[in-house]
């Protein structure tokens, strides 16, 4: 049983990474394809472009905040919907760049260069909600407790059946 839940906690383990690097993944997929637009806000700091962009991020429910910066760190657009007290856009100018995904308080954010064309125009910082990959982990955690039931419930049947079938016989037999 022991070796049991060391395997499933393993799985799991293997699981909450496998599902973190998909967000991840997903993430910058969203904000590939929004970077021409992205590069179009840094490129001509238009109105109408900027409210363009807030329109299609709100079509992307899992993200709540996204922060662009120039090549020299400036923030130059804001998106926010869902503000939070505690959640800090990184300062850029002060040379705080850092591409390491961060999970924390349901959500995890990202900073990543905002590319188009192989040419880089400066940074995307998106913070994105884990609710998506917090209901999937909750499944698969109930999943388990039940096989771990399951499996003990097994475990003790069959530890009866031995004993009833084998060391019952050789004990009358001593």
């Amino acid at each position: 049983m022991v070796a049991t839940v060391i395997g499933f906690s393993f799985f799991m383990y293997l699981h909450v990474q496998s599902a973190r690097e998909g967000a991840v993944d997903r993430a910058q997929s969203e904000m590939n394809v929004l970077s021409q637009d992205f590069v179009k806000i840094v490129m001509f700091s238009d109105d109408n472009i900027a409210s363009d962009i807030v329109s299609k991020l709100r079509s992307f429910p899992l993200i709540k905040n996204v922060f662009l910066y120039d090549l020299e760190g400036n923030r130059i657009f804001q998106y926010e919907d869902s503000p939070s007290s505690n959640m800090r856009p990184p300062n850029l100018v002060s040379g705080d760049i850092s591409t390491k995904p961060v999970f924390a308080d349901q959500y995890f954010q990202l900073l990543m260069p905002m590319r188009y064309a192989d040419k880089e125009y400066g940074w995307v910082f998106v913070r994105t909600s884990n609710a998506r990959i917090d209901n999937k982990l909750q499944t698969h955690y109930q999943l388990i407790a039940a096989a771990i039931l399951v499996m003990l419930l097994v475990s003790y049947f069959l530890a009866l059946w031995l004993q009833r079938y084998f060391s019952v016989p050789i004990m009358m037999l001593a």
